[in-house]
């Protein structure tokens, strides 16, 4: 290593992690020092030898001295890196059709280039643990060209669990040839012998069908849950919260919130020794996060976060005048695997109230102690049950000129629209009435 050189530009030096080199001076060394002793350690050895060992992943300024000159230290910058060319030979072994470039950069190994399916990449991130670097995906899939998008057609809806576990007791098919006793093939209407038979004794009414039933628990996303669905809409065992259709490109997070915001005081201490009270706002509803990724054969994977919340002002909190209320949190966390238009069901959310109903005889029910005789006192327990079915979806934008007719476009002249004072009328044939006179 040169002196005089290294005066003139910048020289780096390049190490590997847990490895050592003995760098050889043409002037003899009187001191060295480094910006970063927990990256590299550097010990003179000889007067014209500095001995480097690497020891964690980064750069740092290295600055050295000669007796010859020391009034004209040199500094060198010294990079401590990773080695993964055998990791690079490794993923070449693996996947010797495709095209990853590995590049080391700050700290970071960034792979790029294109391959034929994500399975390939969720095979090659895990390569590099242990190295110290923080590996950053850039490779896009080629079997999709342009980044996909996927439709994730959500209903949200609170179901009477009691109701629920009557039908399912009621109107279960049982199988002898199933060794499991229950039918769990997909049954159509069709194959029964009276499907539209009523039942008097069905938690929904007389005019509830065996048919509705098959709707519900084999879901079939062309008939939208069926009349099962909106029967228990009618007897108020079936409360929709949220409908939203949501859009996210292949591997973006996306989510949805139908709810709102409710104030809470927060105590913050000031210079002077007092307190001050700020308004922070918190949200609450129904909330669903989900990030796509389309993997090999159009596959759709889901990671999916659906959470519902509620004010809670039974456990509400009293502070300085406020009423602050308590949150009631229903949340899960899951990832699923499906095709271009199949569609999932995801339950278990449970909500148990009890409910104490008071009834009694008026004015006999207010005499002291006898009072007691002429009340009476039932608890009601309801059990909900959060139900979120999603069907997704893989779409594409399309252009302007591929835009279907909005319906009633066609029944519109040409000419516009024209009225009097502002007041835009479709153009029609027939002249305008004239308003009357009055005499």
């Amino acid at each position: 290593m040169s002196f005089a050189q290294a005066r003139d530009r910048t020289t780096e030096i390049t190490l590997y992690v847990n490895q050592s080199s003995v760098i050889q001076f043409d002037q003899p060394l009187s001191r060295v020092s480094i910006a970063q002793p927990a990256m590299a350690d550097a010990t003179i050895i000889s007067p014209t030898q500095l001995l480097l060992i690497g020891k964690a992943v980064g750069s740092s300024s290295l600055i050295a001295w000669s007796t010859v000159a020391p009034e004209q230290p040199v500094t060198f910058i010294v990079r401590v890196v990773a080695e993964i060319e055998p990791i690079v030979k490794q993923i070449t072994t693996l996947f010797p059709s495709e095209q990853i470039r590995v590049e080391q950069v700050d700290g970071r190994v960034i792979l790029s280039g294109t391959v034929s399916s994500q399975r390939i990449i969720e095979a090659a991130l895990p390569l590099f643990e242990g190295t110290g670097l923080k590996p950053v995906n850039l490779t896009q899939v080629a079997s999709l060209g342009a980044p996909a998008q996927v439709m994730l057609q959500v209903r949200v809806a609170e179901v009477n669990r009691r109701v629920l576990r009557d039908i399912g007791a009621t109107y279960s098919w049982w199988d002898p040839r199933n060794p499991r006793g229950q039918n769990e093939a997909a049954v159509g209407p069709n194959q029964f012998n009276a499907p539209q038979a009523r039942f008097a004794n069905s938690p929904l009414g007389p005019d509830f069908t065996f048919s509705d039933v098959v709707n519900l628990f084999i879901f079939n996303p062309a008939t939208s849950l069926g009349a099962f669905v909106r029967a228990l809409h009618q007897r108020n065992a079936f409360r929709s919260l949220a409908e939203p259709n949501i859009i996210a490109v292949n591997g973006q997070e996306a989510s949805f919130l139908a709810g709102g915001e409710f104030p809470y005081p927060v105590v913050q201490p000031t210079s002077s020794g007092f307190a001050s009270i700020s308004i922070v706002f918190r949200e609450f509803g129904v909330r669903l996060g989900f990030t796509p990724t389309i993997v090999e054969g159009n596959r759709i994977r889901l990671k999916l976060a659906p959470e519902v919340s509620a004010l809670d002002f039974v456990n509400a909190l009293q502070f300085s005048g406020f009423r602050v209320p308590a949150l009631i949190t229903r949340k899960a966390s899951t990832t699923v695997e499906l095709q271009d238009g199949q569609s999932f069901a995801l339950a278990g959310l449970l909500s148990n109230d009890m409910t104490r109903v008071d009834s009694k005889i008026p004015l006999l029910g207010d005499i002291p102690v006898l009072g007691y005789l002429f009340r009476s006192q039932s608890y009601i327990k309801n059990e909900t049950e959060l139900v979120f079915l999603c069907t997704a979806r893989l779409v594409n934008p399309v252009g302007v000129e591929e835009l279907p007719p909005i319906p009633g476009q066609q029944e519109w002249k040409q000419e516009g629209f024209q009225g009097p004072f502002g007041h835009r009328t479709p153009v029609t044939d027939q002249p305008t009435p004239k308003p009357e006179k009055k005499k």
